[in-house]
């Protein structure tokens, strides 16, 4: 397992919390392109479809960059299943691996995460 964690422990706080939002968001746009694409609607439409919001929201915002990875990943990489689980399962992989980051940075530098809450 690898993690990857910012210097600071609130900076590795404020990515993963951009992280699981840019995902959540994602997954949310993803879900109905998932749901047309069971009833045999095309992919591709569906996903320019969505993509195209995300683009200028991700514009607006970047730290939401990965709202436009998110949709991505759950529409046009194959996917065992293509039940609207798969947005689910996407959100829960990322909350899981944001939590293991701060535990570890949390854990393994300690110093760091009291030195970034005083300089708050």
């Amino acid at each position: 397992m690898v993690v990857v964690t910012q210097p600071q422990f609130p900076q590795t706080l404020t990515a993963g919390r951009d992280r699981i939002l840019g995902t959540l968001i994602g997954a949310a746009v993803a879900a109905p392109a998932i749901a047309g694409r069971l009833h045999g609607l095309p992919t591709l439409p569906l996903y320019v479809a969505g993509l195209v919001p995300l683009a200028f929201l991700t514009g607006m915002w970047p730290n939401l960059r990965l709202s436009c990875i998110t949709l991505t990943i759950l529409l046009l990489v194959p996917s065992g299943a293509s039940s609207l689980l798969v947005p689910v399962h996407r959100v829960l992989e990322i909350v899981l691996g944001t939590v293991s980051a701060l535990i570890v940075s949390f854990v393994r530098f300690p110093k760091r995460a009291d030195q970034g809450q005083r300089q708050s």
